[in-house]
């Protein structure tokens, strides 16, 4: 008793301590408290590890940065340094699942390990290398789901989609129709949240659409990806136990990707309904209802699709309209130069301005980028990877459809699927990979897909191993 009384009054002293060097001294108070949060987070997913991949979700659309050494610390950081931490504690406990689960997906991890040394290695000649941190925090994400998620977990992850889906919907539609305030910008160098405030003539100018929400991820494109990331899996499982209330979040999600102007995000979701279709299995209601919705769907689209309709004709016509065509062919002409004079080396994360001599930010192509950041050998080793994980991913969706659904896993795991086909589909036309909420969340669907397709290949092993030893009793 006399003991738990000390470490109350050494946990009020030390939260005391805390408060007073946060106001009086944040150089020293700052890190402090962040150390403090990280050992409570820690101690909550040591009990829970689901809860750091649903803390992954939601800071996603308010992804903070709080600047520190120079540079601009992100929550998603924070989160994926609890991972790292509770990887390695559970590992060096000699945990068996976990040593269990590495074995089985050691080849995703041990890839990943090698193209995160190869960021940092192709990364160090030049400047922001710091920034490669980022490819670190990505890998980190998707091997946390390999070694802990659980099908037990999927209702949570779900869960944490939807209200993801839509708070965020609130956010941009009462920041547009209620203040005036196409987005807001969250990854200011200083840390400080930027509105985003963009005239009908504005847009007009440079053939921005009618709209261009974009919400709390700053730019039009970033929400329209994030979407394409959670909105398929909750779609489906609205399907497929009728949820009514889902609805508030996912029609008002779909609204604000209307209202995005993004014709990537447009794009990828035709994508996504097109291969979902392809993917429902016969005799399936979900399919019946499915069909019976999509002359809906279009109707909606002709009624109120205005924004649509408009974005196109816009692009198609007008000088702003072909300028905004023709700034993607000087964006790739500088990425196609930039290819041939770094080809080996790359040019590292985040210096794609300084080194191309323009004012484009990167370039609008996800696969070309990586080869331009990390060089052409590295940057093929990453699109393997890529496309290796979603074709593994993708063959217990394709061969094992029976079983799966028997697990309640079937369309679950086909609707995260779907989102990352649909996000990388996106990243033909655009780099939203590199955000630093984006790329964490689309490899923590990665992850989650390959613990499924492994635990899956782990139960078919025992399964058979089992059968054999009975039949040999006999």
């Amino acid at each position: 008793m006399f003991s738990r009384q000390l470490l109350g009054l050494a946990l009020v002293a030390a939260g005391g301590l805390t408060v007073f060097l946060f106001l009086w001294l944040p150089f020293l108070g700052a890190p402090l408290a962040a150390a403090w949060a990280g050992l409570a987070l820690l101690l909550l997913a040591n009990r829970y590890p689901q809860a750091l991949l649903i803390g992954l979700v939601a800071v996603a659309p308010f992804n903070y940065g709080k600047p520190f050494a120079g540079a601009s610390i992100k929550l998603s950081e924070l989160i994926a340094l609890a991972m790292l931490a509770l990887i390695l504690l559970r590992l060096a406990a000699g945990e068996v699942e976990r040593w269990a689960r590495l074995r089985r997906g050691w080849a995703p991890v041990a890839a990943m390990g090698v193209l995160a040394v190869l960021a940092f290695a192709t990364a160090a000649p030049h400047p922001n290398l710091f920034n490669a941190r980022y490819e670190l925090w990505n890998y980190i994400a998707c091997a946390y789901a390999i070694l802990f998620f659980r099908p037990r977990h999927w209702p949570q992850l779900v869960g944490a989609f939807v209200a993801l889906a839509g708070v965020e919907a609130a956010a941009a539609l009462v920041l547009y129709f209620g203040f005036g305030v196409t987005g807001t910008s969250f990854f200011s160098d200083e840390a400080a949240v930027r509105l985003i405030r963009y005239t009908a003539e504005d847009i007009e100018s440079f053939a921005g659409g009618m709209f261009r929400l974009s919400g709390t991820m700053g730019h039009k494109n970033l929400l329209a990806a994030f979407y394409v990331l959670i909105l398929p899996v909750v779609v489906i499982q609205m399907f497929r136990r009728y949820r009514p209330y889902w609805l508030l979040a996912i029609i008002p999600g779909l609204v604000v990707v209307g209202l995005s102007d993004s014709m990537t995000g447009w794009g990828a979701i035709l994508l996504i309904v097109v291969l979902g279709l392809l993917h429902l299995r016969r005799f399936d209601y979900l399919a019946l209802a499915t069909l019976l919705i999509l002359p809906l769907a279009g109707a909606a689209v002709y009624r109120f699709g205005d924004t649509i309709f408009y974005r196109i004709e816009q692009l198609l016509s007008g000088e702003e309209g072909w300028g905004t065509v023709s700034s993607r062919f000087e964006i790739l002409e500088v990425t196609l130069r930039l290819l041939g004079d770094y080809t080996w080396s790359g040019i590292g994360r985040n210096n794609f301005t300084a080194y191309g001599e323009t004012y484009y930010g990167h370039g609008h192509n996800l696969y070309l980028m990586k080869m331009v950041e990390m060089g052409v050998p590295a940057g093929l080793a990453f699109i393997l990877f890529i496309l290796a994980a979603i074709g593994r991913a993708w063959r217990p969706i394709l061969f094992e459809a029976r079983r799966l659904g028997r697990q309640q896993q079937y369309y679950r795991a086909l609707g995260l699927w779907l989102g990352c086909v649909g996000f990388l589909a996106m990243n033909l036309f655009d780099y939203n990979y590199a955000h630093f909420s984006l790329g964490p969340l689309f490899m923590m669907n990665i992850g989650v897909l390959l613990a499924v397709a492994y635990d899956f290949d782990g139960e078919r092993h025992v399964g058979g191993r089992d059968c054999a030893l009975s039949h040999a009793a006999g």
